[in-house]
């Protein structure tokens, strides 16, 4: 038989997941198409797979394409496609009720990544030896602590995990030759460092860590938290991680300029931030026609270069006023427990 898996294509999550269903499916003498994705074009790419079956993993659904997703992931099963959609964002819990309504096989938790969750769904195809994949995916994704991926963790050796996981996080960006290539060689190795351009890509993202570290940001106070924003040239993500690190901020927002003209943010919070990013997000983002969303802790968003400014004063306004009273409408909410698929 002949498949699809659409995963996301910005991280080490979404690569594991991919593999993992790689790995497993053509255990069983399958052919996988891998196509990666992100939020601008995830919709499309799932409607142009074809084939007996269909992964689509760590492509949480943004409340605006919650209806089109919806339909066409079933008409996908109405034609006979064997359907699987594995996350771990808050997706709407009505959504994922119809989804599995319409035969789709559901896995999903926000205590867990993808690719912990594709393994755990997989484990009777996979060989104990990919366990130290999904482990890189928890660890790169920061949901190492959850409950399946510290079991995994406590048999694997500390360092090299961490070790492997942080270089193929800096190494992982928007190069799909260097994500596809190491779809293969994982098949024969752990050490993903050794493959050709991984540790390269590393460090040259290091070098612009440590210049970016160097910099100077403002930081600004609203009535309960502080912020800081910034424009970089590499991972936004990354940047983000290191502002909350090294600056007495809340929450960080990093930012770059796509390829194809657009703005990609990333949001990183504080372990006292008691907000929602994936919320924050997506309400800066759409006001100004963009989209965003996300996790609790880390989110993203994407807005039209001439955007910007509107996008960076939207942020602002809702942080700057973010108090005491009106911090429920970011609360976090638990969609939905753990769902655990029988593959076949």
């Amino acid at each position: 038989m002949l498949g699809h898996c659409i995963s996301h294509g910005a991280d080490v999550d979404g690569l594991v997941s991919a593999f993992l269903v790689k790995l497993a499916e053509e255990g069983k003498g399958n052919q996988v198409a891998v196509v990666f994705a992100d939020y601008e074009d995830y919709l499309q790419k799932i409607s142009e797979a074809n084939g007996d079956f269909l992964y689509v993993c760590d492509l949480g659904v943004d409340p605006e394409n919650e209806a089109k997703f919806l339909a066409i992931l079933e008409e996908k099963a109405r034609s006979g496609k064997y359907v699987t959609y594995v996350d771990h964002h808050p997706d709407d819990p009505l959504l994922l009720s119809r989804l599995s309504a319409a035969g789709i096989n559901v896995v999903h938790s926000p205590d867990e990544c993808a690719g912990v969750l594709t393994y755990r769904s997989l484990k009777g195809q996979l060989p104990r030896s990919s366990a130290v994949f999904a482990a890189y995916a928890a660890i790169s994704d920061h949901l190492e602590r959850g409950p399946l991926a510290s079991e995994l963790l406590r048999d694997l050796d500390t360092l090299l995990v961490y070790f492997e996981a942080s270089t193929l996080s800096l190494a992982i960006d928007k190069d799909d030759d260097l994500k596809k290539g190491l779809l293969d060689f994982m098949k024969s190795s752990f050490l993903v460092h050794e493959y050709p351009g991984v540790l390269e890509a590393a460090i040259a993202q290091l070098k612009k860590v440590h210049a970016f570290l160097g910099e100077r940001h403002d930081v600004k106070v609203g009535k309960k938290y502080k912020w800081a924003a910034a424009y970089v040239d590499f991972f936004p993500g990354r940047a983000a991680s290191l502002m909350i690190q090294s600056l007495p901020v809340d929450v960080a927002v990093a930012y770059r300029r796509d390829e194809d003209g657009s703005i990609q943010v990333s949001f990183r919070c504080s372990a006292d931030f008691e907000g929602d990013l994936g919320r924050l997000a997506h309400d800066a983002a759409t006001a100004v026609g963009g989209s965003g969303g996300g996790h609790r802790k880390a989110s993203g968003a994407r807005v039209a270069e001439e955007k910007l400014k509107d996008f960076l004063n939207e942020l602002e306004k809702i942080l700057r006023n973010i108090g005491q009273a009106d911090r429920r409408r970011f609360k976090v909410t638990r969609f939905w427990p753990p769902i655990f698929s029988t593959f076949t």
